[in-house]
């Protein structure tokens, strides 16, 4: 089975094959309840062979198609192994855009985390959103998105795109006030990148925008974003009441039973204290690091110099050694 637009594709020109056997399609129900998918190996062939795992989710009529890379590249991340993982809150998340489609009719969506792309790849697929931007912050992940983005071309994904997108650094951050919707699933189990996300929701979220994310309550993490979340925006609800389906299927006693979290932004240009605040500190933030950057960097040039003299100068006692024993 070979499907040309996928080969045709610039992101695949070095490939000359894609092998899978029709007996290993197998259709199941998702890990999570949600969906009903069909699961099969592929392989690709070019100058190195991977395999794939395809899961094909059948979404409101369509299918929504991605890989799970089984080797390679893209099974070493950047976090471990959550890139490359279907959770709760991804398929919790994908369940809640296709049952509210009207809540992205004609919006600019920005997907951060993406991971494997389930719930972005809904949102471009099942919904009449302007435009969805597809991002997460490891280079391996990005590329197997942009490889899943071009199984769903059959439903018309041409408003979706994928980028690389690290929230700490601002030269990556997308311009301001540039989407209307911020979707995330588990992503805010680090709390070191709780002030970059919160920073860069402020600048990329136009007024009256909205960011919801989907998280399992993981050492208190969840809590700790609320908390910060409020302290900003002040508009943040926190539910575990959104969908009746969801919660038959996870229960909801689970420790990893996604929260819905949304947050609302001023619908008023200026920017309040709050956020002028979190600006300042991330801002301060980056310099600092920045300079320890810089100092742990001038301390390894330091130290290969010693070294490097430290060498030398042996060379140069050997030398004279030998000198010394050859008269």
């Amino acid at each position: 089975f070979v499907n040309p637009l996928w080969v045709s594709d610039a992101t695949w020109r070095g490939m000359s094959e894609l092998h899978e056997s029709p007996a290993s399609v197998a259709c199941e129900r998702s890990h999570w309840g949600l969906f009903d998918r069909e699961v099969k190996t592929v392989r690709t062939v070019d100058d190195q062979a991977v395999a794939y795992r395809s899961l094909s989710y059948h979404c409101a009529g369509k299918r929504v198609e991605f890989y799970q890379p089984l080797e390679g590249a893209g099974t070493r991340l950047m976090h471990g192994g959550f890139g490359r993982k279907i959770s709760p809150s991804e398929e919790a998340l994908a369940k809640y855009i296709l049952k509210r489609p009207r809540l992205f009719h004609q919006r600019r969506v920005l997907v951060v985390g993406a991971g494997l792309g389930l719930a972005g790849l809904v949102c471009g697929s099942c919904t009449k959103a302007q435009e969805v931007l597809l991002t997460d912050g490891d280079p391996e992940v990005v590329k197997l998105l942009e490889k899943s983005l071009q199984l769903n071309r059959g439903n018309d994904t041409r408003n979706v795109h994928v980028q690389q997108l690290l929230w700490d650094r601002t030269e990556h951050w997308p311009d301001r006030a540039s989407f209307d919707v911020l979707l995330g699933a588990d992503v805010v189990y680090l709390e070191d990148l709780h002030l970059p996300l919160l920073d860069m929701m402020a600048r990329v979220l136009a007024p009256g925008g909205h960011a919801m994310i989907f998280a399992s309550r993981r050492n208190s993490s969840l809590e700790h974003f609320v908390a910060s979340s409020k302290s900003v925006f002040g508009a943040v609800e926190v539910s575990m009441d959104y969908d009746a389906e969801v919660e038959k299927a996870i229960g909801r006693a689970s420790k990893c039973f996604p929260v819905f979290v949304k947050i609302s932004i001023p619908s008023q240009v200026e920017e309040s204290a709050a956020v002028q605040q979190l600006c300042q500190r991330f801002a301060e933030l980056r310099e600092q690091q920045q300079q320890e950057a810089s100092q742990a960097k001038h301390r390894q040039q330091r130290l290969q110099l010693r070294r490097r003299a430290r060498s030398e100068e042996l060379l140069l006692r050997r030398a004279q050694r030998l000198a010394r024993d050859t008269v």
